[in-house]
């Protein structure tokens, strides 16, 4: 998660009914007094069934209590994503509006309703639990961040002088955009000061393709900084708010290309600061991108070492279509390690930080075509630095069912069948011919399992229905009316509150 939303409000999914428990979230006057339980009343039936199953009664019951504007709140990291994965588009955008003009307002900004509009055509199609999830400066955290930034500029800012809406920039010492950058030499350091609120420095230096930079900023009066880096299209390549346990920033970068790139400085307040770009010295084990990806044999192990904070490892290996993988990050001198599984696009196809009671990764995980496919190593929160071995090998897992449409088992309705989910995040598909108008039941008992989650799909993967727990058992049930005639595909996986993710049970889907 990105680090200046690490105390970012939590919250659940969405009821069948649609129906909310009291008003909306925006409708709350929420101020420094208020708690969590108002805003839990506006949640859908779904969505509180999904907060409890999703962090343990006794956290829950001090969240409640907590007030919505604590900034060290006692929800974990992986809560706060659990919970926003069970919230609709529409509640997660609200809720996150909400706790931004509370924010804003407590700090004496004017909130009106074309602010609220404003972040809500930010949020349109936002998977807001995916950004959540995503690890530190990644380019999903690097999005949150520049999500994070437009939200706040939303709002209108008490601080800034009113002369038609902008700020006095007459005495600004650096431009605010890339055309304006200063020039700063590698090796150089140079001073700045961040002159008013919103007030951003950019500057400009030039990189070797295959070097690797590391960018600062050192505080002078200037309490905290954030730092960006761009390259000459103005994409963003990484992004650091604070560095380690100081409030300052810092970003170690890798050039995959000869060039000119631009640093952007800025800040929460006004002040001075110091910023330098020089050549880091050392020699990097493993690329830190998909082109200088390090080629690993399925059934070999290859050792790796976390160089520098924010260091990210690549690897590549081929895979069949059809075969499930099991990828290990052992811990060496690393003390905890994050996998991260991608395609060629580099798109996240699975992840892992802490396996069972152990810091060390493992992603199980079945192939959907063949082709290369990369492995990401880096360290979790508070371990910068250290060794591990990765390993890529053929699991000796025999999946029962499909993990994917293509592999779905047939199921005929009015008859039972028994499935096993043989890894944590294994996933079970089935599919069977629906007539158009026609109820059905779906139902999941339990074995071994001890919690199950069904979900229904139509032919093109999207979500139709969801249950995680029937009434008070921990099995699903999902009633549903056929809209047209077709196939449609039920999946089976283990409840986010599951201590034991994997185990047995039954389906069966049936005419009542």
């Amino acid at each position: 998660m990105p680090e200046t939303l690490s105390t970012a409000t939590p919250a659940p999914t969405t009821d069948t009914s649609g129906q909310t428990q009291g008003g909306g979230i925006l409708d709350l006057d929420i101020g420094t007094e208020t708690t969590w339980q108002p805003v839990f009343d506006t949640f859908t039936a779904r969505e509180q069934s999904c907060i409890r199953d999703s962090i343990d009664s006794d956290t829950l019951d001090a969240l409640l209590a907590e007030s919505f504007l604590e900034e060290d709140s006692t929800l974990t990291e992986e809560q706060v994503v659990q919970l926003f994965s069970c919230l609709d588009e529409e509640t997660a955008g609200d809720l996150l509006i909400a706790a931004i003009v509370a924010d804003a307002e407590a700090a004496g900004a004017k909130v009106g309703e074309a602010s609220i509009t404003c972040m809500q055509e930010l949020l349109q199609d936002v998977d807001l639990a995916a950004l959540f999830a995503a690890e530190d400066n990644s380019p999903e955290a690097e999005e949150f961040i520049l999500l994070f930034f437009g939200l706040y500029a939303c709002v209108e800012d008490p601080s800034m002088p009113d002369v038609g809406g902008q700020p006095d920039t007459s005495t600004d010492d650096h431009g605010n955009d890339g055309d304006s950058a200063t020039a700063v030499a590698v090796g150089a350091a140079v001073g700045g000061a961040i002159d008013y609120q919103g007030d951003r420095d950019f500057f400009r230096f030039t990189a070797q393709a295959g070097q690797l930079y590391q960018i600062d900023v050192a505080l002078g009066t200037l309490d905290d900084s954030d730092l960006d880096l761009l390259d000459s299209d103005g994409w963003d390549l990484a992004y650091n708010d604070d560095f380690g346990n100081s409030r300052a920033s810092r970003i170690v970068w890798e050039a995959t290309e000869s060039g000119d790139y631009y640093v952007g400085v800025g800040g929460w307040g006004t002040g001075s600061y110091t910023l330098s770009v020089t050549i880091l010295d050392i020699m990097d084990d493993h690329g830190n991108n998909t082109d200088g990806a390090t080629a690993v044999a399925v059934g070999a192990t290859t050792g790796g070492v976390i160089d520098y904070e924010g260091d990210r490892d690549y690897f590549r290996f081929t895979a069949q279509a059809g075969q499930l993988y099991q990828i290990d990050v052992a811990l060496g001198t690393l003390e905890d390690s994050q996998v991260d599984l991608r395609d060629s696009n580099d798109w996240e196809l699975a992840y892992n930080d802490d396996f069972g009671d152990f810091r060390a990764s493992r992603i199980i995980w079945e192939a959907p075509e063949s082709g290369d496919y990369y492995v990401l190593v880096s360290a979790d929160w508070g371990s910068s630095t250290g060794s591990y071995t990765l390993s890529v090998s053929l699991s000796a897992i025999v999946d029962d069912h499909g993990n994917n449409v293509g592999g779905a088992t047939a199921v005929s309705v009015g008859s039972a069948v028994q499935g096993s989910l043989d890894y944590d995040g294994d996933r079970d598909f089935f599919a069977f011919e629906a007539q158009a108008g026609t109820v059905y039941r779906i139902d999941v008992t339990l074995g071994t399992l001890d919690d199950s989650v069904v979900e229904l799909l139509n032919a093109d993967g999207w979500n139709l229905e969801y249950n995680d727990d029937f009434g008070d058992s921990p099995a699903s049930l999902v009633v549903w009316a056929a809209p047209e005639s077709g196939d449609f595909y039920v999946v089976v996986s283990a409840g986010w509150g599951s201590a034991n993710r994997t185990g047995t049970y039954t389906l069966t889907i049936t005419v009542p």
